[in-house]
């Protein structure tokens, strides 16, 4: 749905192949509503989206955009959101013809382990604990920093919901009182925290951005998130 809207306003371009093909296809756009013919392209099975020269053609977006280390805070923060949700996909960013991160593949726990550590610094990851607890039907896992790595703002706080990087605030309220007794006030935990659940608990569709999602039942989601988080903090 998406990828008509970013050819729209870019030079994309789009290759694919499926596994019992021998040879990919390629289609490209020049930032107009049409779109080149399929053409034979030599790629590996899967599908690789390049969006280059984004918003050359869209003056009117442009004006509102900031400097340039600006808004490559906003990407790489983004990118790192994405990089927290999908272990399982490697992610690499770019700047100047350097590269500021290449993230393999993470299958495995450890591997997990050493993505957050890239991610979010080793002094988080040497002074966090791993949490994965399920009950009724509901499963949170990830990493909770401990106190001394707290923070002034909470701009390390990464919550999911079934895979999708949202600001919730049933899932910071539950936090912020499963720490009140071991953080003073004015600081702040830092945290990657997977909550799962049935697609039919909660609604996605609050947000025009899909930041925020709606619990059906909000109250058992806060009491689980925040008993399983005390129960953490309690056992390091």
């Amino acid at each position: 749905e998406a990828l008509p809207s970013i050819a729209s306003i870019s030079r994309l371009t789009l290759t694919s192949r499926v596994a019992d093909q021998e040879t990919g296809w390629r289609v490209t756009g020049d930032g107009g509503d049409v779109v080149g013919e399929p053409s034979p392209a030599s790629h590996p099975i899967g599908t690789t989206v390049e969006a280059r020269d984004l918003f050359f053609n869209v003056p009117a977006r442009r004006k509102f955009l900031r400097g340039e280390r600006t808004e490559f805070g906003h990407i790489e923060e983004n990118l790192v959101r994405l990089a927290l949700s999908r272990f399982v996909v490697g992610f690499g960013l770019w700047r100047n013809q350097r590269a500021v991160l290449d993230l393999e593949p993470a299958a495995s726990e450890e591997a997990r382990t050493r993505r957050v550590a890239e991610l979010l610094g080793h002094e988080f990851a040497a002074a966090s604990v791993f949490l994965d607890r399920a009950d009724a039907g509901l499963r949170l896992w990830g990493w909770l920093g401990l106190p001394a790595v707290a923070r002034a703002q909470p701009d390390q706080q990464y919550f999911f919901v079934n895979g999708r990087p949202v600001r919730d605030r049933t899932l910071a309220h539950a936090v912020r009182l499963a720490f009140q007794d071991v953080l003073p006030q004015g600081r702040h935990p830092a945290l990657v925290l997977h909550l799962e659940l049935e697609p039919a608990a909660l609604d996605v569709n609050v947000h025009p951005a899909k930041h925020e999602v709606r619990f059906r039942e909000s109250t058992l989601i806060h009491a689980f998130v925040r008993q399983s988080v005390q129960a953490a903090l309690a056992k390091a």
